[in-house]
């Protein structure tokens, strides 16, 4: 019996296709074929494709939740700089599980309005820490922007080193000698996104983060043990 085509379906099996063919081959017509469905029938969950990447960067982000919440709340009461250090490398590590992850965040909305509470848990931690709210949201979207281009940078290296290698396959020996990069110039490029930020940059230059639904307008409240929520307007990331 065929197997129930739903949003679910679609996203995990559209994830799965961007580890196959990376986000520039990802199209809804190729993910129709692999579904074994008509590109119509895609429509009536994802009506284009930026509407499936938000889908995509959406469940991405669910499952790092589902991994790393029961790892940040054992962090209150700890040093604030463990949370901050936990959230890095569990991101980073989210964006590095599937191929051209960073840039399915990049510019993307989530779509669940309930994962919008995932921030007020680390936000709490910095203003438990002496933070200002407006502070603290602010600090958050650059440890995500910081990291979010590190990772384009990083898997755009990868992706050049793979085109040069196949590059160099075709072309012989000749090719093969031209196509080596030393490993600490593909370390140097890896940190050239966010290089404006020395020069007084507010944000990293090449990203636009996923934007969760409080930055439509919505009002986020921040609440401190020391006392009462102070609400702020979330930022766009």
């Amino acid at each position: 019996m065929a197997q129930r085509l739903d949003r679910e379906r679609i996203v995990r099996r559209a994830l799965d296709l961007l580890d196959e063919v990376g986000l520039d081959g990802l199209t809804l017509r190729r993910l129709a074929g692999d579904l074994g469905v008509q590109a119509a029938a895609l429509y009536w969950h994802v009506p284009n494709k930026a509407a499936l990447l938000d889908e995509m960067a959406t469940t991405m982000l669910r499952d790092l939740i589902a991994q790393a919440d029961d790892e940040l709340r054992a962090l209150h009461g700890e040093p604030w700089q463990d949370c901050v250090r936990l959230s890095a490398e569990r991101f980073r590590a989210a964006l590095l599980s599937r191929r051209d992850g960073a840039r399915v965040f990049s510019g993307t909305y989530v779509t669940d309005e309930r994962l919008a509470g995932w921030i007020e848990l680390p936000l709490t931690i910095l203003v438990d820490a002496g933070f200002d709210p407006a502070d603290a949201v602010r600090a958050w979207g650059t440890l995500l922007a910081y990291i979010q281009g590190f990772v384009v940078e990083e898997q755009s290296a990868v992706a050049r080193a793979g085109a040069a290698a196949r590059g160099a396959r075709a072309a012989g020996p000749a090719g093969a000698a031209r196509a080596t990069t030393p490993r600490s110039a593909s370390r140097s490029g890896s940190t050239s996104s966010c290089a404006g930020w020395s020069r007084g940059s507010r944000r990293c230059p090449t990203v636009r983060g996923p934007r969760l639904p409080a930055d439509r307008g919505r009002t986020l409240c921040v609440r401190s043990r020391r006392g009462r929520g102070t609400p702020t307007r979330a930022r766009q990331v």
